[in-house]
């Protein structure tokens, strides 16, 4: 199933393209962005037919919101570490308004899947320790750990380039 395989791919590829979005991307042309969207949003067809149309070959169905979240939170994390890495230093409107509609949505998602039972979150159940683990380590990586390698490696660069 498509599903099996998106466990087994996403993060590895997610691990692999990264360093090399980070060295070349000054050199993707617009060809390439409209690739990479065509297939985003090519994904995105995919995943909305297999839920409508109950396409079992794609596994999606039965998959809840919870399960969505555990697939890819970590692999978004690390593929858009160089999209952190630039915003974080210029953070303009735009970015604090898409943080607050994210939040706000995952904050609409939590109030209705624990408060009322919305069965396509598979919030229920889930305790805060599941929620820890969930997003630690997405979030330790791009806000704590990057920084300190980053200082890490500036300060042995400048010894190195005086020494």
């Amino acid at each position: 199933m498509l599903w099996d395989w998106l466990h087994v791919l996403v993060l590895p590829l997610a691990v692999t393209v990264t360093p090399l979005w980070l060295r070349h991307r000054d050199r993707l042309g617009r060809k390439r962005h409209l690739l990479l969207g065509t297939f985003v949003a090519a994904f995105g067809i995919v995943v909305v037919l297999g839920y409508a149309l109950d396409l079992h070959w794609t596994g999606f169905p039965g998959n809840t919101l919870w399960d969505w979240l555990e697939l890819l939170v970590l692999p978004l994390a690390v593929g858009l570490l160089p999209v952190w890495l630039e915003v974080s230093n210029s953070v303009r409107t735009v970015h604090v308004v898409a943080g607050a509609v994210a939040l706000a949505l995952v904050a609409v998602a939590v109030v209705g899947g624990y408060g009322y039972s919305w069965k396509w979150t598979g919030f229920a159940g889930n305790t805060l320790f599941d929620w820890l683990q969930l997003f630690v380590a997405p979030l330790v990586l791009p806000i704590v750990l990057i920084p300190a390698v980053g200082a890490w490696m500036a300060v042995a660069e400048s010894d190195g380039v005086s020494g």
